[in-house]
């Protein structure tokens, strides 16, 4: 089976809208890094972790990631895309739509997320 980045961001995509946090955080190298906006940088699959639990306690997260560009390159790959999905949570119902760009390492033959950064469009 052949397999892609897209493969991780696709994982990725099932793991939040089920809010499953070991399913999240298997598809993230150990040296990871999260750029997420106007926050510092989440660096570490334990902190990434840490992130995704307190996320997935606090929002019910719907999302749907679109590929608008998808490169490889030996065993480093890059998804550029946008983000459209919901959030709901104790301050309400809130509709998003972003941007991001993955970077991708392959490992032992499997598409892992090293590196993503994203924001909203408002």
């Amino acid at each position: 089976m052949p397999t892609s980045p897209s493969t991780a961001l696709a994982a990725l995509e099932r793991a939040v809208q089920a809010s499953n946090l070991d399913a999240a955080v298997n598809w993230y190298t150990d040296d990871a890094v999260l750029l997420p906006p106007g926050e510092p940088l989440v660096v570490g699959k334990a902190a990434i972790r840490a992130r995704y639990a307190d996320l997935f306690a606090r929002l019910k997260m719907s999302a749907r990631y679109e590929v608008d560009e998808e490169r490889t390159a030996g065993v480093f790959g890059s998804i550029r895309g946008r983000m459209v999905g919901t959030r709901t949570g104790t301050a309400g119902f809130f509709e998003d739509q972003g941007k991001f760009v993955m970077l991708c390492r392959k490992d032992r033959g499997r598409w892992l997320i090293a590196s993503l950064i994203w924001n909203a469009d408002r």
